[in-house]
């Protein structure tokens, strides 16, 4: 929803409120918005995990491309598969595939970002033999030489690989095409990040990530199209001085609309994040010159990094400190989802680094299915009231 706006005209609010109601409505049920999109264009969908996936190729190749972040469902039939201590976003979407719910996809691609999710590839291919499986493996040092000449031999084989499956031909004009397509996309929501930064009372916490979560399974063009109008009415919002306090969010997998509206609730607001269904799922686009298949490798390697990989050239430390200067932060909260190690192994160093920056910070761990939203909430309000008698002392 968007926050409150005294002096915007009815008009100008309407148009906003309407596109965060079809976006909120997409996010809420992207199944339904993929097997809709489906039956109305003919085409085909893919299902993917994690944002490391080179989109493009799918996209070049007309395949409507769908990010898989679990189900809300307690799990039922994937204990039978994996062990209780897998991640809930691995153990939910092969619930969720179990139970047929993803039937509509003509395919599922893995990246192999962890080893669980490498798992569940070998997992997901056995289950689901009449169904087109692929990994796509990506190195984990990414700013050594040899790696963006691996990524690039990679994608290429990916996308031979796609073209056999579907017996067409994903052309360079198609690629560059499909890049630009992405960049627009990703340039759209850098925007609204920067204007959420300096006007966060313009729109909530919540909407921003479901504007976020909507690219993830929207068709790129319709999503780039949705978010330049919302854009063009935020840009109307006066800006508003506030004393709420000011939140960054850190973390990997965030689907949580009830954990995100407590801010709001507490007067306190979401000002930027260090996501992976957020700003580290957007930020930084294709280079503009080269052969298009080593342009989207080039982008791959050179993004925000996931835990998941390492990098001598990035300081997630020193990265997440200078985004809360940047966007003058009174705290961070840490949303992460159990039993993921990448981000449970940089936790404790990124504590430190956190108290030793005097920043206030609290570590909510989280699962997909849905759980009692009262012990957050107790601890988040504690953590919010604490900011404000620092903010205010």
């Amino acid at each position: 929803m968007i926050s409150s706006m005294p002096h915007t005209q009815e008009g100008e609010r309407a148009v906003a409120e309407s596109v965060l109601k079809e976006i909120s409505q997409i996010t809420s049920k992207p199944y339904e918005y993929a097997r809709s999109w489906k039956r109305r264009t003919g085409g085909k969908a893919f299902g993917y995990f994690c944002t490391y996936f080179p989109e493009e190729v799918l996209h070049a190749a007309g395949i409507l491309p769908m990010r898989i972040l679990g189900d809300k469902e307690n799990v039922s039939l994937a204990d039978a598969h994996v062990q209780a201590f897998i991640c809930s976003l691995v153990r939910t979407s092969l619930d969720a595939a179990l139970k047929k719910k993803f039937d509509f996809l003509d395919g599922v691609v893995f990246p192999h970002t962890c080893d669980s999710i490498q798992n569940l590839a070998d997992i997901w291919r056995r289950n689901f033999p009449g169904q087109f499986t692929e990994v796509v493996v990506l190195p984990v040092w990414v700013d050594i030489p040899e790696a963006e000449d691996y990524l690039t031999e990679e994608i290429s084989r990916f996308r031979q690989k796609m073209e056999k499956h579907l017996n067409l031909r994903i052309s360079d004009e198609a690629l560059k095409q499909s890049i630009e397509t992405y960049n627009a996309n990703r340039t759209a929501l850098a925007d609204l990040y920067a204007l959420r930064r300096d006007n966060p009372s313009a729109i909530t916490g919540q909407s921003v990530l479901d504007v976020v979560r909507a690219s993830m399974c929207m068709r790129k063009e319709d999503h780039t199209t949705l978010v330049k109008r919302l854009l063009d009415e935020l840009r109307a919002v006066p800006r508003a001085d506030s004393n709420d306090v000011r939140i960054v969010l850190y973390g990997n997998a965030c689907d949580h609309p009830a954990i995100v509206h407590l801010f709001e609730e507490m007067g306190a607001v979401v000002v930027d994040d260090d996501l992976c269904t957020g700003s580290r799922s957007f930020l930084h686009i294709e280079p503009s010159d080269g052969v298009p298949v080593r342009r989207i490798a080039q982008r791959y390697l050179r993004r925000v990094p996931c835990p998941s990989k390492h990098s001598n050239d990035f300081d997630r430390r020193r990265y997440l400190v200078d985004m809360v200067r940047q966007s003058n932060a009174d705290g961070v909260v840490m949303l992460l989802l159990k039993f993921c190690d990448p981000h449970a192994f940089d936790y404790p160093d990124l504590a430190k680094r956190l108290s030793e920056s005097n920043i206030p910070h609290i570590l909510i761990e989280t699962e997909m299915q849905p759980a009692s939203i009262e012990q957050v909430r107790t601890r988040l309000q504690a953590f919010v009231e604490m900011l404000k008698e620092k903010k205010n002392g």
